[in-house]
């Protein structure tokens, strides 16, 4: 035990320094191992539990004991990584700044910016301490905040699948649910193993014949609907009102199953990262309470890798494309070129040079550098004291800067949920004395702490870790160089999920059950652990496709599709729609990036015949429909454009100016689209 102890200690201080817990503390709930006690708010233990508990301590240490050269070898290859990654950054901050004069004083201002938004940090801390000192070291307030939070934008999300699903992934839709449960169901034999490869609710109203369960009553179009209200139920009194315990974690459960099975058959408009990012924040919403630390670390290390992440995508793209973020150019066409430009975004836009490349290097040092706040604070907590208010003002330093960061990006544009849904886990950064809350409730039985909750929170914590180690490598090995041998180094994966198979053929065989053992799973489905990062390299110019129809007689002149976020009218108001997301003009930017290509895919010729065909759900997706009124067209076409910004002071009063740049796909009519579908 006395070895034990002082493992705990330093384990209970890892989120922040509380003056409540301690090692004198923990010595004194120690004697109850002996049914003794000294004080009388310690419950007496018997012996015979205490026996039980000394064991499983024992065993977790020995266990510890013997793989120790297996642990010192990961914690110097842990070390060696972040050196290799710290020396990566600032190599690159170094050569950028090294540009010229301008390029120095963009990062030195960056810098002494994220410097004041960590001394406001450190004063509002030391003064949040001061006046509830209860609250220092407690996130009951950040958890019940990040779950309502998570809970809002699950409404938002399922507000929009009853508004778009049955015309984007509907029976009759741009990309059939059918069209995956399908494919899987033609793989896959058994019911386990369809799941497996496609974790979704609609597989119960699923009647593809080739099934062995009995035929059900429920289309695919109302499974959808189904889905979509279920979860909205389970989110909108989350949020509205709270909910704590047993309720509160069902719902955020139910939300996770709904959502998960919508985005499961939803590609390729359920295929942004935003989607893995939001399903990954609930599944740490669901970790348990106590001990508070396991979840507290979580949502900080998806900060973390969020960040950092972003930060890396942008420098490990140098050399690959003029990207504009070595240059700290990148901003000068961002604002224009982004998928949904905002009110904000063309005034933005015509800002000075300067303001461009701060707004660059800023973003540079939230990302690459701003970080490195998190471990450090950790590391500081630990110590306790005076040091450790040190590290919680560090660790609030950077929560500050992450939420303001996101901030900014949402009034800058229209990047669907994904800044909102960014905030939440730098939600616990702060503490009850942050935020304010009422502080710690209760204390848990020393009995359940010790035989329940911390056993349970050092599994989770080890399926964390292991769940994560693919995001590690896929921050951390584009970095190394020693181990290369003349190999290039791995590209970071942006946006991504890995395979994590879970295989218990071994324990079974240990205890003479192999026969019975069942096959390994893949948890990658689930999206429990995701790799993310945005805007590896911006674009020069903004190229945007413009549908166009024509009715067949004379005088008769081609009309366009007004879409509804991404308007082709180049008078047209630029509009705040964020959070919300018009998938199908998002999934149009991302044609636009592609080209001709785009033009060839199966959603996008089906989108092509359903305006041709004057096809209703479709149409209830656009802004205006040029034909809605009559007979639908007999062609149509799609020209690419270049749009820039018009000047502030247009004397027309135009938002844009636009030059077409070609046809990548010549007029053709509802027949032929629908021979190409046939295919």
């Amino acid at each position: 035990m006395r070895i034990v102890l002082p493992v705990l200690a330093v384990a209970s201080a890892f989120v922040a320094p509380h003056r409540r817990l301690g090692i004198d503390r923990m010595r004194r709930h120690s004697s109850a191992f002996e049914g003794e006690t000294e004080r009388g708010d310690l419950e007496p233990v018997p012996k015979a539990a205490a026996k039980e508990a000394r064991t499983l301590l024992n065993a977790t240490w020995h266990y510890a004991w013997e793989r120790r050269g297996e642990v010192t070898t990961r914690a110097r290859r842990v070390a060696r990584d972040c050196r290799d990654v710290a020396s990566e950054v600032t190599d690159y901050a170094a050569a950028s700044a090294y540009l010229s004069r301008a390029h120095v004083a963009a990062w030195a201002q960056a810098g002494t910016c994220l410097a004041m938004v960590l001394v406001v940090a450190a004063s509002l801390a030391s003064s949040s301490a001061a006046a509830r000192p209860l609250g220092v070291g407690s996130f009951g307030g950040a958890r019940a905040l990040a779950a309502r939070g998570v809970a809002g934008l699950y409404g938002v999300g399922f507000l929009m699948a009853l508004r778009q699903n049955r015309a984007l992934v509907g029976s009759r839709g741009l990309s059939p649910a059918t069209a995956t449960l399908d494919s899987v169901a033609t793989r896959r034999t058994t019911w386990r193993r369809r799941v497996e490869a496609a974790p979704t609710l609609l597989w119960f109203c699923y009647q593809g014949k080739e099934l062995d369960a009995p035929k059900k009553r429920v289309s695919l179009d109302a499974g959808l609907d189904v889905v979509a209200a279920s979860g909205l139920a389970c989110a909108a009194p989350l949020f509205l009102f709270g909910a704590g315990g047993g309720p509160g974690w069902l719902a955020l459960a139910g939300c996770y199953a709904c959502y998960l099975s919508l985005a499961t058959v939803g590609a390729p408009f359920y295929s942004y990262g935003w989607e893995s990012q939001l399903l990954e924040t609930t599944a740490l919403c669901l970790l348990p309470q106590s001990p508070q630390w396991l979840g507290v670390l979580a949502f900080r290390w998806l900060c973390f890798k969020i960040m950092l992440g972003a930060g890396l995508i942008k420098l490990r793209a140098r050399g690959r494309a003029t990207d504009g973020w070595f240059d700290l150019s990148a901003m000068s066409t961002f604002f224009e070129t982004q998928p949904l430009p905002g009110p904000l975004s063309r005034r933005l836009h015509f800002l000075p040079k300067a303001a461009h490349r701060f707004a660059t290097a800023s973003n540079h040092v939230i990302e690459l550098f701003a970080p490195a706040l998190l471990p450090l604070g950790l590391a500081l907590s630990c110590v306790g004291g005076a040091v450790g208010g040190l590290g919680r003002a560090a660790t609030a330093g950077y929560g500050l800067v992450h939420i303001l960061f996101q901030g900014a990006l949402v009034a800058s544009g229209n990047l669907s949920f994904l800044n909102y849904l960014t905030m939440v886990p730098a939600l616990m950064c702060f503490d009850d004395a942050f935020l304010g809350a009422a502080g710690p409730g209760a204390a848990a039985p020393f009995l359940q702490r010790t035989l329940v909750d911390a056993p349970l929170a050092v599994a989770l914590g080890a399926l964390l870790l292991w769940l994560n180690r693919p995001t590690y490598e896929n921050l951390a090995a584009p970095a190394r160089r020693g181990d290369l041998d003349g190999r290039r180094p791995p590209r970071q994966a942006m946006n991504s999920t890995f395979d994590r198979v879970v295989d218990v053929r071994p324990a079974y065989r240990a205890l003479g059950l192999s026969d019975d053992a069942p096959r390994p799973v893949n948890l990658r489905a689930f999206r429990l652990a995701n790799a993310f990062g945005a805007f590896g390299s911006v674009n020069d110019r903004k190229n945007a496709l413009v549908i166009e129809g024509k009715r067949d007689g004379k005088g008769e002149d081609w009309r366009e599709y007004d879409f509804r976020a991404l308007p082709a009218d180049p008078t047209a108001k630029l509009r705040q729609v964020s959070p919300w997301h018009w998938r199908l003009d998002w999934q149009l930017w991302i044609s636009a990036c592609r080209g001709r290509d785009a033009t060839t895919e199966r959603w996008f010729l089906t989108l092509l015949h359903k305006l041709a065909t004057n096809d209703e759900a479709t149409s209830s997706l656009l802004n205006e429909n040029p034909f809605a009124a009559g007979d639908p067209p007999s062609q149509v076409r799609v020209s690419q454009y270049t749009y820039k910004f018009a000047p502030l002071d247009d004397p027309d009063g135009r938002v844009w100016t636009r030059e077409q740049s070609g046809v990548l796909l010549k007029p053709t009519n509802a027949a032929s689209l629908k021979a190409a579908l046939d295919k």
